[in-house]
């Protein structure tokens, strides 16, 4: 288990912030798999700007990308886009 540090977001319960980026930057993954707000049929969203540098850096990490999402953010955007949908590797919805 690797744990990132950096700043704690309670609302996410997740570590966010420079250090966080830094060291998912120094990674190289398997498989990632990333979760968004919201997604149209070519785009992925996401409210707040300091998730969506995070999430592109677990993206892009990945040798493989999954975007894993609940059925109910289909269709719907939010502020930030994320990436486009064909830039990951596989679409799970639940």
């Amino acid at each position: 288990l690797i744990c990132i540090g950096g700043e704690y977001s309670r609302t996410h319960d997740s570590w966010i912030g420079l250090p966080a980026l830094e060291m998912i930057n120094s990674f190289s993954v398997d498989l990632a798999v990333v979760s968004t707000s919201a997604m149209t049929a070519t785009m992925t969203y996401h409210q707040e700007q300091e998730m969506v540098t995070i999430k592109r850096a677990m993206r892009e990490a990945g040798a493989v990308s999954v975007l894993l999402m609940d059925h109910s953010k289909v269709g719907r955007n939010a502020l930030h886009r994320l990436e486009g949908v064909e830039s990951f590797d596989h679409v799970v919805l639940t």
